[in-house]
């Protein structure tokens, strides 16, 4: 999680540049195969995947930074809880009780 609320812009892109890919490939191996097409009807096909993948990219883009900015918010929110559980537990008792080392010698001595 830490990675992704640290990730710059670059980081982010490429993510979704690569799910975007993997995406792509996997809503087409679901779909009908295409019928054969002639090298226009093809130069025609890749550029609409190139269009699309650029779509779900900005598509999914926008998610993780959405995502990463309710993460970042959370982050936030959370540092009171974080320094008031630190603080109170900075003021718990220590040394109270005997130790197990102090329950040893105590035994050792009762026994002998």
């Amino acid at each position: 999680m830490m990675d992704l609320i640290n990730a710059n812009s670059t980081e982010i892109s490429a993510f979704s540049s690569n799910l975007a890919s993997e995406i792509y490939d996997y809503a087409y191996l679901n779909f009908e195969p295409l019928p054969e097409v002639c090298e226009e009807g093809q130069a025609c096909r890749d550029s609409l995947a190139t269009s699309t993948r650029n779509n779900v990219s900005l598509e999914w883009e926008t998610a993780i930074y959405n995502i990463k900015r309710e993460l970042e918010n959370a982050f936030l929110r959370s540092q009171p809880h974080l320094q008031s559980g630190y603080d109170g537990a900075v003021e718990c008792p220590s040394g109270c009780g005997p130790t197990c080392e102090d329950l040893e010698v105590e035994y050792t001595n009762t026994v002998n």
